[in-house]
């Protein structure tokens, strides 16, 4: 074959050249491209130089470029050029400056293609300077009336965030096309003015194309602007952009950041082809819109289709197993990186870290940030805050003095950590140590977060003097979780008066919160004070406050169960039911305290493991996977709700004997020192009567006053509950229970 016109050797070597991997010397195939006359084609000679820069040192790249040039008489920078938008493109961006400056230097002078890629490499590297001065060589070279070299002054000006000059150039335009207004438009997104870039989009006197509308959509999902994103969407569809994957990826992530699922599902199902772009968009989305397990279904789907995961991808489901608790996914990730060789960059990493901690898993999650190759102030954030949520407050500090040790500075996220750690902890000398040390020697403005901690800090450890002390003298102005954490404080250390006050200021900012009611009413139940607690109740329905729905989930064999309390929908309800009711027998005539903190918050929960009146919040999950073969870890479990495993409160439950009969015992239910408990018995004894012959007898009393108010006082709700299941009696003997006799 000749050489010189094969041009099947000429791809075929071409080829090789952008594929470094399979170069084994780059040297041999750039002498066979030069003798075998394959470079007299100046196009394909372009295409040879703008490949240099990944192979051969910048002196080297420029004298063969020099050297061609030369030979080949070349009348233009043809090969200049294309060696600039290689450096543009390479890690070293800046060299492509170095490169402009060389040719000028050698007499070789610039055509009007020479300066956009120039300005391209200032892009990269934010040369502002370098722009500037190549915009006075546009003017000295009679280049400044170009369009195409306008355009990209215009594009490095707005992107490099000098909108004034951006601005005026645009001004000053004689002549402006879809690039221009495109370029402007592009480098305000950028730059972050998405309401600037939506100003100018409406000033537009020319249709916008692809890269327009693309900009815009970017602009309107980080602004919220979902009726603009509609607007523009009916556009993209009017010009026929519909069946760009560019568009629609853009319009998919527009919708997903505004939260309207629908929409970008019915985009997703749409999408002719689908990329890595369009599976971690939908993906990303879901999460951010707290739809985790519909995140990890559509992963599974990625998979199916055949399309390999990126980091970015695998960030977005570790933190979809995060939210989930999901840890058997969490591994098969981490798994799946280590044998794909995937190599772990700063934000892979941290996400591994969070997603191990969130899964209760503080030891991989230390082992994962040991195993990161580079490390950032994020990533030793990250860990500080898995330390801090898992209470091991004493490693914290360890680790951030190694982290200061190795020149980390930390930031007013990094003091966020640390101090939650001490709060956890209880290390309250310490906590105050790293107070000052962030104001003094770091010389860091402390955020509302971090005299949140110092508050909740101090009123954890009794300080509630100190605590308010601070907040009156905080410079800003304290918010409903520096007020909550001196209620809690109150409530710890039955300061009822206090609490008052504090409540006061929480309905000021929050008078729909109904954590703070609840919390309040708690504090006044652990003191006796039922009147204040039907007042506080009273007020929440005045005010139509309702508690939030607490949910869990639990994840077993791969596959995460949600359970939602008053609803139990569950396929597998059967089986949990019995699960139990073995765990409530087993636990009937045992007598444990009732605690004297929090019992109130049993009210009006209709849950399985509330109406059986026994188990923790986790117990309905746990007998879950107990029926699943599996054993209840907490550590699988995720809550939407604050962490707290209450006591068991089968202290109000006993077997006792009827009258005088010597029949089977019967259930004793008493209701002691709780005004609303009685709100969740028919559930309990319908529950009881399909799973026991023995009789029911419900005594009603309360421990305050010693004096039984009889079964009238709840009647009207277990009316429904005739006999058989229900009957009143009389007792042979005085049952004693927790706080006081039932009658």
């Amino acid at each position: 074959m000749n050489v010189a016109s094969g041009h099947p050797l000429q791809s075929a070597l071409l080829c090789l050249l952008r594929q470094p991997r399979r170069i084994r010397s780059f040297d041999q195939i750039h002498a066979l491209l030069l003798t075998s006359g394959v470079t007299k084609d100046s196009f394909v000679a372009a295409e040879v130089v703008a490949l240099l820069p990944a192979f051969v040192a910048p002196p080297a790249a420029y004298s063969a470029v020099k050297h061609i040039h030369r030979v080949r008489r070349y009348q233009f920078p043809l090969l200049f050029n294309s060696l600039i938008s290689g450096y543009a493109r390479s890690k070293h961006p800046h060299l492509g400056v170095v490169a402009y400056k060389l040719m000028l230097a050698d007499g070789v002078f610039p055509d009007k293609y020479t300066f956009p890629i120039v300005l391209k490499s200032c892009i990269k590297f934010s040369g502002i300077g370098e722009a500037r001065q190549l915009q006075g060589a546009t003017v000295k070279l009679r280049f400044s009336g170009d369009l195409f070299v306008q355009n990209a002054l215009v594009h490095v000006y707005a992107v490099c965030e000098e909108y004034g000059d951006a601005g005026l150039l645009f001004d000053k335009m004689p002549i402006r096309d879809v690039v221009s207004w495109t370029s402007l438009i592009s480098g305000y997104v950028k730059g972050g003015l998405f309401g600037k870039a939506l100003q100018w989009f409406s000033l537009m006197d020319v249709e916008p194309n692809v890269a327009t509308l693309v900009s815009i959509l970017v602009a309107c999902g980080r602004l919220g602007a979902v009726n603009v994103g509609r607007a523009i969407h009916a556009l993209v569809l009017k010009h026929d952009y519909g069946l760009n994957l560019v568009a629609g990826n853009a319009l998919l992530d527009m919708y997903l950041k505004c939260e309207c699922l629908e929409e970008a599902r019915q985009i997703f199902d749409e999408l002719p082809e689908r990329d890595i772009v369009s599976w971690t968009s939908f993906i990303s989305g879901l999460v951010q819109c707290k739809h985790p397990k519909e995140a990890m279904d559509v992963f599974n789907s990625m998979q199916a289709s055949g399309v390999e995961p990126d980091n970015v991808t695998l960030c977005s489901v570790l933190s979809a197993c995060a939210s989930l608790g999901a840890l058997s996914s969490g591994r098969w990730v981490h798994e799946y990186i280590e044998r794909k060789g995937i190599q772990w960059d700063v934000h892979l990493g941290t996400t591994m870290v969070d997603m191990y901690s969130k899964c209760g898993c503080i030891d991989m999650a230390v082992s994962s940030f040991h195993e990161m190759p580079h490390k950032n102030v994020t990533s030793w954030n990250a860990l500080l805050g898995a330390l801090a949520t898992h209470g091991h407050g004493s490693e914290a500090l360890k680790y951030f003095e190694q982290m200061v040790g190795l020149g980390v500075i930390p930031n007013e996220v990094t003091f966020v950590a640390i101090l939650c750690a001490c709060c956890h902890s209880g290390l309250v000398k310490e906590g105050c140590h790293m107070f000052d040390l962030m104001t003094n020697s770091y010389k860091l403005v402390p955020w509302i977060e971090h005299y949140g901690c110092m508050v909740d800090l101090l009123g954890r450890a009794g300080l509630i003097s100190e605590a308010y002390g601070l907040v009156r003298s905080m410079p800003i102005r304290a918010d409903t979780y520096i007020w909550g954490a001196l209620l809690s404080a109150c409530k710890a250390h039955g300061n009822v008066e206090l609490s008052q006050e504090f409540l006061s200021h929480l309905l000021d900012l929050e008078p729909s919160d109904s954590g703070v009611y609840v919390l309040l009413s708690n504090i006044f139940a652990a003191d006796c004070r039922w009147a204040d607690v039907t007042r506080v109740r009273r007020l929440m329905r005045q005010s139509s406050v309702t508690k939030e729905t607490g949910t869990s989930i639990v994840e077993v064999n791969g596959e995460a169960h949600e359970f939602t309390v008053g609803e139990f929908l569950h396929p597998s309800k059967e089986d949990v039911w019995l699960a139990l009711y073995a765990q409530s027998t087993s636990q009937f005539g045992e007598h444990s305290a009732i605690p004297n903190d929090g019992f109130l918050e049993v009210e009006a929960v209709l849950s399985p493991s509330r109406v059986l009146g026994l188990c923790p919040r986790i117990s309905t999950r746990g007998s879950f996977a107990t029926t699943e073969g599996l054993s209840s870890d907490p550590s699988g479990i995720g809550r939407n709700l604050g962490v707290r495993l209450e006591k068991s409160i089968a202290g109000v439950v006993e077997r006792g004997s009827e009258g005088g009969s010597t029949g089977a015992g019967a259930y004793i239910v008493g209701v002691v020192d709780h005004p609303y408990l009685a709100t969740w018995l028919p559930l309990w004894l319908t529950m009881l009567s399909h799973t026991s012959t023995m009789p029911v007898v419900l005594a009603v009393g309360h421990a305050s006053t010693g004096k039984g108010v009889g079964l009238t006082c709840v009647r009207s709700v277990v009316r429904p509950l005739a006999p058989p299941y229900l009957r009143p009696a009389s007792f042979s003997r005085r049952v004693d229970h927790v706080g006081g006799p039932v009658v």
